[in-house]
């Protein structure tokens, strides 16, 4: 299996047996996988868990209000939906809206909310540090499950997109400033705005309310992969499973944010590489 998808990525197989036995490396050296999630302690004395229900609806609500204002004001969103200009500023508007909501929110209802959360400034240079050797050792398996998802589909006859809708829009336009929110988008909005919501904010709702990590990681995870495309559910699942897992590991929401930012600048990167023309 290992042989058919590096085949199918264009890659010798021996590297990517390399990169895996690697990440394994760095994973045991890092203390990975040892046993124990502690929760820490990210609500404050007295403070209910469903104040991060709140939160989190009003920054899914800002979410889902940007395309339908979109829809009903801009002819063109409705008339050509699947547009490189519609998809790019559509996406990294409601990307930027959900990440105004949940900070204005969080200022609001939750004071010293974000430090709690694991964002504090201070936490940022080892978030930077984690973040880097997190994607290093999480990219060749999500890697390796996203060319397996496109195999499978392939060999099942089911139509699927050849990448995200945002990477082919990236190379679908010849417009610089929109290759430039698509990527500002990618690699720096979204994964605030959503490494925030499912993870500091869902998932942590979960794990108070479950009292155990996993349940909360998996459902935090499923719900990542829900607002994906169908058919790039599996390998964004494993990846959110990983950031539910570093996030309980380190309680550092910047860890996040930096490994969710640079899988995203990695598949531009790629996309660009391979599979934008020119």
């Amino acid at each position: 299996m290992l042989t058919v998808v590096a085949e199918a990525a264009g890659i010798p197989a021996f590297y990517l047996g390399i990169a895996m036995a690697v990440s394994v490396a760095l994973a045991a050296a890092a203390g990975v996988l040892r046993r124990g999630l502690p929760l820490g302690q990210r609500l404050a004395l007295g403070e209910r868990p469903q104040i991060l229900l709140t939160i989190g609806g009003v920054g899914l609500m800002a979410w889902a209000a940007v395309p339908l204002t979109i829809s009903a004001t801009v002819p063109h969103a409705r008339q050509e939906p699947t547009s490189p200009g519609v998809l790019a500023l559509g996406n990294g508007a409601a990307e930027l809206a959900t990440l105004i909501a949940l900070a204005a929110a969080t200022l609001l209802l939750r004071p010293g909310g974000w430090r709690r959360l694991g964002l504090g400034l201070s936490r940022l240079p080892a978030g930077l540090l984690g973040g880097i050797l997190g994607i290093l050792i999480v990219l060749p398996w999500v890697f390796w499950s996203e060319v397996a998802t496109q195999q499978a589909w392939s060999r099942l006859h089911l139509p699927h997109e050849a990448a995200h809708q945002l990477l082919l829009a990236l190379g679908n336009t010849s417009a610089w400033w929109l290759r430039v929110v698509i990527v500002v988008t990618a690699v720096a909005v979204a994964p605030l705005a959503e490494e925030m919501f499912f993870r500091g904010h869902i998932q942590t709702f979960l794990r108070y309310g479950l009292k155990r990590p996993w349940p909360a990681i998996v459902l935090a995870a499923l719900a990542f992969a829900a607002v994906h495309p169908w058919w790039m559910s599996p390998p964004i699942f494993l990846l959110g499973l990983c950031l539910g897992y570093a996030y309980e590991r380190t309680g550092n929401l910047w860890t996040n944010v930096t490994m969710h930012a640079l899988f995203n600048l990695t598949s531009i990167v790629i996309y660009a590489r391979f599979s934008m023309p020119g």
